[in-house]
């Protein structure tokens, strides 16, 4: 299936790819849909209250991880860091960042693409392929 890049920010492609992925190895990458607010409903100061703690959540045979899917230097908002912090307080385990990011190669002009692991904003793990990450997470 083509995916018209113009139309869909880079999130969301690699979390299509994320799902995809998960279903090879036995895992589930379940996405938390954006609220819907009807216009009217809520004033705008509210709605930040509203806003999903992660993108998905990442169902392994032994765990259940909350993610947050980014691509490049995108930062998390400012509701994601605090979550962050929170739930890893109460479980070390609970809430990670999967950063997909270029990175040059020395001396090159090619690049390739990596695969960050973070909590606390703080990268834990690199991989460079897909696999090594559901295997990461499997393993925890």
């Amino acid at each position: 299936m083509a995916i018209p890049r113009g139309k869909i920010k880079r999130e969301a492609i690699f979390e299509r790819i994320l799902t995809k992925f998960a279903g090879l190895f036995k895992c589930k990458y379940v996405k938390i849909p954006d609220p819907i607010i009807p216009k009217g409903w809520v004033k705008p100061d509210d709605f930040k209250e509203r806003k999903r703690p992660c993108d998905a959540f990442l169902i392994c045979p032994n765990n259940v991880f909350l993610i947050e899917a980014k691509v490049g230097k995108t930062q998390q908002s400012k509701h994601q860091k605090i979550k962050d912090l929170l739930y890893n307080e109460i479980n070390k385990n609970a809430y990670f960042v999967i950063r997909k990011t270029e990175v040059v190669k020395r001396n090159t002009p090619l690049s390739e693409t990596c695969y960050d692991i973070e909590q606390k904003g703080k990268r834990i793990q690199r991989f460079y392929n897909l696999e090594e990450i559901f295997r990461f997470f499997k393993s925890i």
